[in-house]
């Protein structure tokens, strides 16, 4: 029997976040993950916590023994904010003597700190270029520098500097160079009956135009003239080649035994040069659509570090949640009927216009879009005429599925419920308590009147019959609940009827979280793929019985795994020895560690770590790898004046060397060579760069270090990325995100040893055929 297992929310059980909130001066990160104030800042760290838990508490340890500073500190009352989430700890003004170790402690024993660094931390100044114009002043940490070239030149370099925690410029002083754009080519190959128009270059530079123009009795299709690029290119893209619109289209079965035309999926098989052309316009509408924030946030479908699994996470992960605090959760998934074909072209340009996409790539998406046709092909026979499409992105494409993402973007603008997209896919759930569900319901079905309203102004229908509707909660608190009386899920005055159980993306939900229809019908897929396996036992070699399985029967097993495997008593039992904090350092964390819990390793100052940082306790009951040490280290031995370093790090190995360099116009004085020695001293003094005599030199030099300081340690305990953003954005500093995907990691191996009882019993005699033969 499925042993049950008491939902949780596993947010209470890690370790809090930390979201930082500042004025009056900037903050950033050091490279062993310190966060580094400057002074006058007006910092404020809320540890989030749910209220209801309890008071969390915030703890101190000043790097200044003699510092008497004091901090407010409770559960923030600022507009706009959350009170039930956030619980403050207020640095007005910082100074020096606030640096030192800040801690935020659960009522459930878990801690979260951050050391913090108060220092005044400047720049070099920049020098002045000839045509290189600057926005922005200032030298002080956090400054950035926006450059521009005026016009006729272009931009080597970096478009913009930002002064780092390191007390160095992110990149070089870039430099403006003059540009010319080429020849005009066009080799768009020509239809029947078409002919390439005249091509009159009024002028080459950045900015100049080259106009288009036909003989007389002919008609100019497309864009009427270009214009030169700083990126010397010309700037309106031609139209996407005719010959590139044509595809055929394999008719793939969506089910079984397909009896209907609709229960084909046509995929099409396009030209490869065309998709290699989709490979680079998708890249850059992918870095546009990213910088601007474009793409819903809660849409997962075909985006970088997304996939259904990320998107049944979050609903699951919600309703499991709202179990803990004994509420249902009213889900519906819409299901929107052939919407990759039905996409309107121009609905969808309208969208890509909307997003300030520039007139001439418009004008590309449209030469794309337009004019295409296809024809039914089995095999290698064709069995159709070519027919004309007048909508839709073809499914097959490189740029479709981030095209029909841009345009189902607005379905959910004027929801009230919590939703979550993946592609066409639509997940809208509500969690309200039991005596609210009446309320519940009429709010998820206002939202689908608002879906049903989208759905009409932008052509895109919605196939109630397959729509799905579920009510998930703990099974006592369901057990009284009467269904008739139940209002009832409508859209567009049809009935959405309550289901036991629900497939959402592949994952079978039933009402009670239990997951037995899940771990059915997984058990039932790798027993009927086994038994076709195992006879060809015989017949195999070893190495081919392995690849099968990995690519047949793993796959089935490891697909959203994680969604339910944390709810299985094996999990939860397993722990892992606690571990000594290594010589001259201390360690993250607090006992018990159950699986999937995390250690992080540091070393004290003036020692490096060798090793891994972080260790992530395995369902197997042991650390992913050995502890690792600390080594006595020298410090940064600092720079020169016009001079470059090999290497540039807070902390260097016992034996590292760094060597100096001077810029053109510069000699060196002094040993260019420096070594770490035993003593954590230097074996030389640091070289100076004299200016040499009577040199010329047409450029202007700056002294800068190379390379990008923040990547050049391996032992800082977390990603920048996840530490601190821009200034205009909320900087969250927390492990809450590396660890839940280390936990992921751990959890999806432990299925495949079979920890659920009904799956090892239906899975134990295949197991010991297959072990049988391994050992013959």
């Amino acid at each position: 029997m499925l042993t049950s297992v008491r939902a949780r929310c596993l947010s209470v059980e890690k370790p809090p976040t930390i979201l930082f909130r500042y004025s009056n001066g900037p903050i950033a990160q050091t490279n062993d993950g310190k966060l580094l104030v400057y002074p006058g800042t007006m910092l404020h760290m809320e540890c989030l916590w749910m209220r209801r838990f309890g008071n969390p508490k915030w703890n101190y340890t000043h790097h200044y023994p003699d510092s008497e500073r004091t901090y407010q500190e409770g559960w923030t009352t600022d507009p706009g904010r959350d009170s039930a989430l956030e619980y403050r700890l207020s640095i007005l003004n910082a100074e020096k003597a606030d640096s030192g170790v800040y801690r935020c402690e659960t009522p459930a024993r878990q801690v979260h700190q951050i050391e913090i660094i108060v220092e005044d931390v400047h720049c070099p100044p920049l020098p002045i270029r000839r045509g290189l114009v600057a926005s922005g002043k200032g030298t002080q940490l956090g400054t950035e520098i926006r450059f521009v070239c005026a016009n006729g030149n272009a931009l080597i370099g970096a478009h913009t500097l930002v002064c780092r925690a390191s007390g160095n410029w992110s990149a070089p002083l870039p430099v403006c160079e003059s540009v010319e754009c080429g020849e005009v080519v066009l080799d768009t190959p020509l239809t029947e009956g078409s002919r390439r128009p005249r091509v009159s270059v009024i002028s080459r530079v950045v900015g100049g135009r080259a106009a288009f123009s036909c003989p007389s009795g002919w008609a100019l299709d497309g864009p009427a003239e270009t214009a030169c690029t700083p990126a010397a290119d010309w700037a309106r893209p031609f139209p996407f080649p005719n010959l590139w619109l044509k595809a055929f289209v394999l008719p793939l079965p969506k089910v079984p035994v397909p009896s209907a035309p609709n229960e084909y999926r046509p995929i099409s098989v396009l030209p490869f040069l065309s998709k290699i052309l989709e490979s680079v316009v998708h890249h850059q509408l992918t870095t546009f659509l990213t910088k601007g924030n474009l793409l819903n946030p809660f849409q997962s479908g075909f985006r970088p570090g997304h996939s259904t699994t990320t998107a049944l996470l979050k609903v699951t992960e919600d309703i499991r949640c709202a179990m803990v605090d004994r509420r249902v959760t009213i889900l519906v998934l819409v299901d929107f009927s052939n919407a990759f074909n039905a996409v309107d072209h121009d609905l969808l340009l309208a969208v890509l216009q909307c997003h300030k996409i520039s007139d001439p790539a418009v004008s590309w998406f449209s030469s794309y879009l337009r004019g295409r046709q296809q024809a039914i092909r089995c095999g290698p026979t064709v069995i159709s005429d070519w027919a004309d499409l007048s909508a839709g992105v073809p499914q097959g494409g490189i740029l479709s599925p981030l095209l029909f993402s841009t345009f189902i973007n607005f379905v959910t603008s004027n929801l009230k419920c919590s939703y979550h997209l993946y592609a066409d896919d639509l997940q809208i759930y509500n969690r309200v308590k039991l005596d609210e569900l009446d309320a519940g319901i009429a709010g998820v079905n206002g939202d689908l009147e608002q879906i049903l309203q989208w759905s009409r102004n932008f052509d895109i229908s919605v196939n109630p019959s397959k729509c799905q509707a579920i009510i998930v909660g703990g099974s006592r608190l369901l057990s009284g609940l009467d269904y008739a009386a139940v209002p009832p899920v409508k859209y567009d005055g049809r009935v959405v009827p309550f289901s036991p159980t629900v497939t959402d993306l592949g994952l079978m939900i039933d009402q009670n979280l239990s997951w037995e229809p899940q771990l059915d019908k997984v058990s039932r897929k790798i027993y009927a793929s086994l038994h076709s396996l195992l006879r060809m036992k015989n017949f195999l070699p070893q190495h081919t019985k392995l690849a099968l399985v990995n690519s047949l029967l793993l796959p089935i097993i490891d697909y959203a795994d994680v969604c339910y495997l944390d709810l299985t008593e094996a999990l939860l039992k397993v722990s892992c020895p606690a571990l000594p904090p290594p010589a001259s350092g201390y360690v993250l964390g607090r006992a018990p560690y159950r699986a999937g819990d995390v250690l992080q390793f540091h070393c004290n100052p003036e020692h490096t770590l060798h090793g891994r940082p972080i260790l992530v306790c395995q369902d197997s009951g042991r650390w992913s790898d050995k502890p690792p040490t600390c080594a006595q280290a020298c410090t940064y031995p600092g720079t020169t004046i016009s001079g470059r370093m090999s290497s540039v790090k807070f902390y260097y190995k016992i034996g590292e060397t760094v060597t100096f360099t001077c810029e053109p116009g510069y000699r060196l004085k002094g040993a260019p060579m420096l070594r770490c020695l035993k003593n954590r001293k230097w074996s030389n003094a640091i070289p100076l760069c004299a200016p040499v005599s009577n040199y010329t030199n047409s450029g202007d030099s700056i002294a800068m270090l190379n390379g990008d300081i923040d990547a050049m340690l391996s032992d800082r305990p977390f990603e920048p990325a996840d530490i601190l953003k821009l200034r205009d954005t909320t900087a969250i500093l927390s492990p809450e995100s590396y660890k839940a995907a280390m936990t992921r990691v751990a959890a999806t191996k432990l299925l495949r040893r079979s920890p659920i009882e009904t799956y090892k019993s239906r899975v134990t005699r295949v197991n010991r055929l297959l072990r049988r033969d391994t050992e013959r």
